[in-house]
């Protein structure tokens, strides 16, 4: 449907603010934002992991929960502490155009690509990939071993000493 404005659909109910701290992972060939969530009853707090497959582009940061109506997409029902996927993405189609002057552009590449968003409370990740998978873990080894924090403990666990 070529020119047809941005829309949303929501690929996740939405969460409460307790989804927090994400941490971007960023290289020429991989994403990754894991965050924190309550999880349920049964396991308590999880790491969740989220790998975005063949990502063209990304922004981390700005708006935040009490900005994201002042988001392109927060007219057209854009709300905080979800995850959505934008149907007909306008940035989707300027990044086509864009990629237009390369001599070995394919139109077919871009039909594959999908636009998702994920509000937080202080943040709002977008990323263009052609999908995604995720994977929760509990959060004592996971977000220890990213961070170097022991959220337990509240308090630093390595020192300068060990990132020599």
């Amino acid at each position: 449907m070529a020119g047809a404005r941005g829309s949303y659909r929501s690929i996740r109910h939405r969460w409460a603010i307790r989804e927090r701290l994400p941490l971007l992972v960023a290289s020429d060939d991989e994403l990754r934002i894991a965050y924190i969530s309550r999880g349920d009853s049964s396991t308590g707090e999880v790491m969740v992991t989220v790998t975005f497959d063949s990502a063209l582009a990304h922004m981390f940061g700005w708006p935040n929960d009490e900005a994201l109506s002042g988001h392109p997409l927060g007219r057209r029902g854009l709300s905080p502490y979800g995850a959505f996927q934008i149907d007909h993405s306008s940035w989707i189609r300027s990044l086509e155009r864009r990629d237009s002057a390369h001599p070995h552009h394919r139109d077919e590449h871009f039909q594959l690509l999908r636009h998702y968003v994920l509000s937080f409370h202080d943040s709002t990740f977008e990323c263009v990939a052609e999908g995604f998978d995720y994977k929760t873990e509990p959060i004592r080894d996971t977000f220890t071993l990213a961070v170097g924090i022991d959220l337990h403990r509240d308090r630093n666990i390595l020192s300068d000493t060990d990132l020599v």
